[in-house]
């Protein structure tokens, strides 16, 4: 950081602020906010690869639920972030499927397509 000033204004009060009513929230921010994006939450099913049990709780702690699929994958749920969790998944390709919502199903093939465009590009 440059060009820092210090200002003689007063801090607005941490528990005035929308979601910091009751102090900050740490567990929320260690599971629910990978990248500390402070986005809209939303709830995500994945459909994941089975040795991806352990990165979910490096990344979520318990804050997810697992259940079978099949024998080479489970489907976790896990409420956090949007746009972090768009950045997880591409993080883990094709390790990791979004099965809902839709919404960011949708973003994740954008996101992809728009990507593919530009590598594609020389």
């Amino acid at each position: 950081m440059s060009k820092m000033k210090v200002l003689k204004d007063d801090a607005t009060p941490l528990r005035s602020l929308d979601g910091y009513k009751n102090g900050i929230d740490y567990s929320r921010f260690s599971s629910g906010l990978p990248y500390m994006f402070n986005d809209e939450q939303v709830t995500v099913r994945l459909k994941c690869k089975n040795f991806m049990t352990d990165e979910l709780g490096d990344w979520f702690g318990d804050g997810f639920t697992i259940s079978p699929l099949d024998k080479n994958h489970f489907v976790a749920t896990v409420t956090a972030s949007k746009q972090a969790m768009l950045y997880w998944v591409l993080q883990y390709n094709v390790n990791v499927e979004i099965i809902s919502p839709e919404f960011m199903r949708e973003e994740i093939k954008q996101q992809i397509a728009d990507m593919a465009k530009m590598y594609s590009k020389h």
